[in-house]
């Protein structure tokens, strides 16, 4: 079985587009940054709730993980920690999703991406509001402390 990595892309909310127009290119990053992490946070919180419970490795592993922007592009993963080097080493992560000769498959991954797509646009848009308040906030406040 060929296992592709699963990629979302969000369409269709016209409204960020023009906030984003208005505020500043710098600003503007920042805000769609901390919005597409925040989104990729619930994600891997639900995959941490549907995880198997053993000793906890495994749901301590899921982090996610804010990437380097690449021209326009903002991109958080959510990735498994394994290794040697690595706090949390669920090296095994795997074979508890797909399962073994030995043992059943107990899928967290799949199950939770596939529950968490219809909401994605909806928890975007809500946390883009709030983002996007928190910086008016800020950027009023400091224009106070200039006057």
């Amino acid at each position: 079985m060929a296992r592709q990595p699963v990629s979302m892309s969000i369409e269709g909310l016209d409204a960020v587009s023009d906030v984003l127009a208005k505020v500043g290119p710098r600003e503007a990053r920042n805000l769609l940054r901390n919005t597409v992490h925040a989104a990729a946070g619930q994600v891997r919180d639900e995959m941490r709730k549907r995880a198997v419970e053993d000793t906890g490795t495994l749901r301590k592993a899921i982090t996610a993980k804010r990437e380097k922007m690449r021209g326009n592009q903002v991109a958080s993963n959510i990735t498994i920690t394994h290794g040697k080097a690595v706090q949390h080493n669920a090296f095994y992560w795997h074979m508890v999703e797909w399962g073994t000769t030995k043992d059943a498959a107990q899928p967290y991954i799949t199950p939770s991406v596939e529950a968490m797509r219809p909401q994605i646009p909806a928890i975007f848009a809500r946390d883009f509001g709030v983002k996007y308040q928190e910086l008016m906030q800020r950027k009023l406040k400091a224009a106070r402390k200039r006057k």
